[in-house]
């Protein structure tokens, strides 16, 4: 009975997957304005001033180096300010009779520069028209965004609608999740086919492992549990995520087989769990699990579970022994456990990443938060938990958008771990955030928040119900679950 009600509350925020231009004059006038507020270089976010005359963007010289990887240097003597950006030189001359050159040639424009104080402010526009980046200032946030050519969001695998279709054309079923191996092959838990599909170097997807033997009334292909010695020959039953282990195995979380399987070169076995729900610790052989959604490893093979509907982390560790580290079985709801993790409570956890420093961060799904397993403590990094009121309501928190310190998200799903930041698929406010893992801060990668399917400026993008996450190189994959694509989103160091 438990697991049917609870599945009830999953579907609630699960369902539709289970279903310078150039500036004029020589001083700035009293409409400039000082900020403190962030500058967005490429989804990164600076805490750097800036000023903003009639539209336009000033940023201070070392700043402007500093965010595009260049050099800064500042001749008082001549008054002069030096850029260097990607090899390309400019020269600004600073006071009455400004000039600028670039790379020694003159400008056909003019263009000032500013001191204020002992800062040089150059014109953030002209730089980037060069360099042919993009500079946009919403007076309304008071943030400057700055994307270079690549930050956009594109479609690299998938057109839209619903099926199995491989080739260039390729057709998923609301995937869940993308991962990755070493060599940078993407893989994409195609989780309402249970497939597990590639997509290769020239751009194709092709099957991986799994086969479909049968459709219901609408089309959906039914899961089923089967190992084989042929990749084909395997049978899932809605997966809903994967991992590369150590040693080239790959991992994926069965979901409603409640069991992880393993991918080991052409051969596909069950490595713990299996058909029937439940919650033990122990050996391979005796541990059970219900809806195991997302799955992680560390660098000594440890094996991490978002076991959703048991509502805890579990570990399965090297020498093949499945135990609970944080979160009390088969009870949900929201705790910190006061120094003990099993005392925590969680809420269908389905995400997770294990990050340096043993932490283990985890997307509290069905809570709305982002939490930190850190050695002996539970703590919540970002979010909060609200409860609608007013009578007929259950028991489970509702969600809501907000960034910064106060940060709010509508059903997080995957997670991965970006340096010092945690990206988090935001699935219900159809964003990608990003989630300062010291502070907390929190902000919008990509996604404007309507549901729908449009690529270019990550933050006017639209993306719908995105589930999954992944970083490979410096490229984010997003698995756009609503739409039925894989995407990406070119990170910038």
């Amino acid at each position: 009975m438990q697991n049917k009600t609870f599945k009830k509350k999953l579907n609630r925020f699960f369902g539709i997957v289970m279903v310078v231009a150039f500036v004029a004059g020589i001083t700035f006038a009293t409409s400039a304005t000082t900020s403190s507020s962030q500058v967005i270089v490429d989804g990164r976010a600076y805490d750097v001033p800036f000023e903003v005359l009639d539209g336009h963007v000033f940023l201070v010289g070392e700043d402007i180096a500093t965010l595009l990887s260049g050099d800064f240097t500042w001749i008082a003597e001549s008054y002069s300010a030096v850029l260097n950006i990607s090899g390309n030189v400019f020269s600004m001359s600073v006071g009455d009779s400004p000039t600028a050159t670039i790379n020694g040639e003159a400008t056909r424009f003019t263009v000032h520069a500013q001191v204020i104080g002992d800062r040089v402010f150059l014109p953030l526009h002209f730089i980037t028209d060069i360099q042919g980046l993009d500079v946009r200032h919403n007076p309304h946030t008071n943030t400057v965004i700055i994307s270079s050519p690549e930050n956009q969001l594109i479609t690299i695998a998938g057109v839209g609608s619903h099926g199995a279709r491989d080739g260039a054309r390729a057709q998923f079923n609301l995937p869940n999740a993308v991962f990755s191996d070493l060599d940078g092959n993407v893989f994409v838990a195609d989780t309402f086919n249970n497939l597990i599909r590639k997509i290769c170097s020239d751009g194709l997807t092709r099957r991986h492992a799994g086969d479909i033997l049968a459709t219901d009334d609408v089309g959906f292909p039914h899961g089923f549990m089967r190992n084989g010695h042929a990749l084909n020959s395997a049978l899932f039953n809605r997966p809903m995520d994967g991992v590369l282990g150590v040693q080239g195995h790959i991992f994926i979380a069965d979901a409603e087989n409640h069991a992880i399987r393993v991918i080991n070169g052409n051969q596909v076995s069950t490595l713990t769990g299996g058909a029937t729900y439940g919650h033990a610790d122990g050996s391979l052989s005796d541990a059970l699990f219900n809806f195991p959604a997302a799955i992680d490893v560390d660098s000594s093979g440890n094996i991490f579970v978002a076991d959703a509907l048991n509502h805890v982390i579990r570990k399965i560790s090297a020498d093949g022994q499945v135990s609970t580290i944080a979160g009390v079985p088969e009870v949900s709801g929201f705790g910190n456990g006061g120094g003990n993790p099993n005392r925590a409570l969680f809420n269908a956890p389905m995400g997770i990443a294990v990050g340096g420093g043993g932490r283990i961060y985890v997307a509290d799904t069905g809570n709305n938060l982002i939490r930190v397993i850190d050695g002996t403590d539970v703590y919540t990094i970002a979010g909060s938990v609200v409860f609608p009121a007013g009578p007929g309501w259950d028991d489970m928190p509702i969600g809501d958008f907000a960034d910064g310190a106060y940060a709010m998200f509508n059903q997080p799903v995957g997670i991965a771990i970006w340096d010092d930041a945690i990206i988090v698929a935001d699935s219900a406010n159809h964003r990608i955030r990003v989630v300062d893992k010291a502070t907390g801060y929190t902000r919008t990668l990509a996604g404007s928040g309507f549901p729908g399917y449009l690529g270019g400026l990550p933050t006017e993008a639209e993306l719908h119900l995105p589930m999954g996450v992944e970083i490979v190189d410096n490229n984010l994959f997003i698995a756009d679950t609503g739409n039925n694509v894989i995407r990406r989103l070119t990170l910038r160091e």
